[in-house]
């Protein structure tokens, strides 16, 4: 399977698990409104992944082990990352503009260099970025009322830029 076109189709848990062969997902800009727990984990040839803004919610492990996964573009208007969502994913750079990031949602991203994140992001759980050791940056929007934990989510290596 090299492409998925979901169109307005429901995904259901752990729908697409280990399709290792899965290289681009397509999603309708209408009807779907979450990616269910581990709908899409452990695709380890899935490289890119552009959510649509009808998508307000990621569960948990939704992305886990998409090994080949480094880019990911989120909607602006989204209300919650679960855990691990996109843990051990390929991820190079991030940009989160809104909602709540669970317990090590982009933990072990050993890709991932610079992260944005908006000043509507409402709450950030620990370890988010643990054993994301390329992290150089990561930038917080201004007007933002995130405090910035002294590990830095986990990317304790990282250079926090709160404007």
């Amino acid at each position: 399977m090299v492409e998925v076109d979901l169109g307005d189709v429901k995904v259901g848990k752990y729908a697409f698990q280990g399709c290792d062969k899965l290289k681009e997902l397509k999603m309708a800009k209408n009807g779907i409104t979450d990616i269910a727990e581990g709908a899409f984990e452990n695709c380890t040839a899935l490289e890119n992944v552009e959510i649509p803004s009808n998508v307000t919610d990621i569960k948990k492990l939704a992305f886990n082990n998409c090994t080949n996964l480094k880019s990911v573009k989120l909607p602006e208007n989204i209300n919650s990352i679960e855990d691990l969502a996109f843990a051990r994913c390929g991820l190079e750079n991030l940009e989160i503009n809104s909602g709540t990031i669970g317990y090590r949602a982009f933990w072990l991203n050993q890709n991932l260099k610079n992260v944005k994140i908006g000043n509507k992001v409402s709450s950030i759980e620990s370890a988010v970025f643990e054993e994301c050791k390329k992290i150089e940056t990561i930038t917080i929007e201004e007007g933002s009322t995130l405090t910035v934990p002294s590990d830095n989510w986990g990317a304790s290596n990282a250079t926090v830029d709160k404007k």
